[in-house]
């Protein structure tokens, strides 16, 4: 009697993925390898780069991005096509070392709980060792500190600007190619004493990003003389990320009270809006200071009140103007018509994409890179000859990295990004305002360097007939 054998694999029954090993997914009643029909679920339905069919060939490397398509703060949109057009340069330059660069994009959908949702199907699900992401800081923090920090897996933020993110415990792992709220909030606080307001008040929405930047500025101006201890100099109120439509009519009628000259509002495009809408209800004359979360043309379109939309100012990290960075705007604007400017965070969404690639061109020799292979690599890219951000550089660099003794000093879109030990990067701080006849985002100049010195903007005239 012959014998037969056949080799049979068995797989733990499940319900849903919590019941999963990582790397495994619940298909059918039961934990089973990943198919590439498998890779895209809520919140993490986007691609980039390649095929469904690739995202599980060995051949490929796979990344994932957690940006805000929808909700508050829809930059997503416009992060994910910089970091679609650095992707595509760098497949159609031949790849990381003959390997195919594949993006998953996740919508946090500006909720830091969908954002951490994303970061943990990313990571464990996926099994990726490098995020680009998040955008909302709270996200940020939560995501890496819960999920990414414990199981080893490296994150580059080009929109998190909380300056609690620079003492935050990363063992290496988390870095950004944005500066710090700290650099932002001086560059406010400064804007307010140099132009004479004695009487201001900070409105800020409550996470990580809002207090991060209203406590700066708060510290800066009492640092500066301000009297910010004084109740008829200084009034702060806070509403919540969501649900804030009481909370900021209440903030209206209390601003109505107090009669500021300034108005410090810290917030994302959507309630920022509703904020402002608010506060003109009242009739309220103050001048207006936002910051980067409402750098958008959709708060120049959204703004009605002609004398609101001159007098707005607003503080955001200067893109610089060098090379790499007109040659970005050119190719984005190339490649999605319609815009009459990159985004904000869209520069430094495409430098965290080629920094990405190149660290794991270069930690990847010995086989698939670890997120603290990719964080080491990323230290050999602050110093030595200049390299830009973009397809011209990138083949002759790939070679020159096969020698594990050779740095560049990476340029990118965004400027140079010179990273200290906390994985920071700094930058000016520019001045924006709206340009109230094409409903357009215009700059006002750089107001604060990265060495601390103030510049006064050039502002318009407000006088409203």
């Amino acid at each position: 009697l012959g014998a037969s054998c056949s080799l049979l694999y068995e797989y733990d029954a499940c319900t849903s993925e919590e019941h999963c090993d990582p790397g495994l997914v619940c298909r059918d009643g039961s934990c089973q390898p990943l198919q590439p029909e498998d890779v895209l679920r809520a919140p993490c339905e986007g691609l980039i780069g390649i095929d469904l069919s690739e995202t599980t060939d060995p051949n490929t490397i796979l990344i994932g991005t957690v940006f805000p398509e929808t909700g508050a703060l829809d930059a997503g949109i416009e992060m994910n096509q910089a970091v679609a057009l650095a992707v595509d340069e760098i497949n159609e330059s031949g790849g990381v070392n003959g390997r195919r660069l594949g993006v998953v994009t996740c919508d946090s959908q500006t909720d830091p709980d969908v954002g951490v949702e994303g970061i943990r199907y990313l990571v464990e699900t996926l099994q990726m060792q490098a995020i680009i992401g998040a955008a909302i800081s709270s996200a940020t923090i939560s995501g890496f500190t819960d999920i990414a920090r414990p199981r080893g897996v490296f994150m580059i933020s080009p929109a998190s600007t909380s300056p609690l993110i620079t003492s935050l415990p990363d063992d290496g792992l988390l870095w950004r190619t944005v500066p710090s709220d700290a650099i932002q909030g001086r560059a406010v606080a400064r804007y307010i004493v140099e132009h004479g307001y004695t009487r201001v008040a900070v409105i800020n929405r409550d996470d990580a990003y809002g207090r991060g930047l209203r406590d700066v500025t708060f510290a800066t101006l009492c640092e500066l003389g301000f009297p910010c201890t004084s109740a008829d100099a200084y009034l702060t109120r806070v509403y919540p990320e969501q649900d804030f439509a009481a909370t900021q009519q209440e903030i209206a009628t209390t601003l109505a009270g107090f009669a500021p000259e300034a108005v410090v509002l810290v917030s994302f495009v959507d309630d920022g809006l509703a904020q402002l809408k608010e506060i003109a209800a009242t009739g309220a004359t103050s001048e207006f200071i936002v910051t980067d979360g409402m750098n958008s043309e959709k708060v120049a379109a959204g703004i009605t009140n002609a004398e609101i939309k001159c007098k707005l100012v607003g503080t955001k990290p200067a893109a610089p103007e060098g090379d790499a960075t007109n040659r970005f705007r050119m190719a984005y604007l190339s490649k999605y018509t319609g815009h009459s400017s990159p985004g904000v965070f869209t520069e430094n969404s495409y430098d965290a994409a080629y920094l990405v690639a190149y660290a794991f061109a270069a930690a990847g020799a010995a086989g698939e890179p670890t997120g603290a292979d990719i964080a080491a690599a990323l230290r050999r890219f602050s110093s030595g000859d200049a390299v830009e951000a973009g397809p011209s550089d990138w083949g002759a660099t790939l070679q020159r990295l096969t020698d594990a003794s050779y740095t560049f000093d990476f340029v990118g879109a965004s400027g140079a990004l010179d990273f200290d030990e906390n994985g920071d990067s700094s930058a000016n701080i520019e001045m924006w305002g709206i340009d109230a006849v094409n409903n357009t985002i215009a700059s006002r100049g750089v107001i604060l360097d990265e060495d601390d010195v103030y510049y006064p903007p050039t502002l318009p005239d407000c006088t409203v007939p």
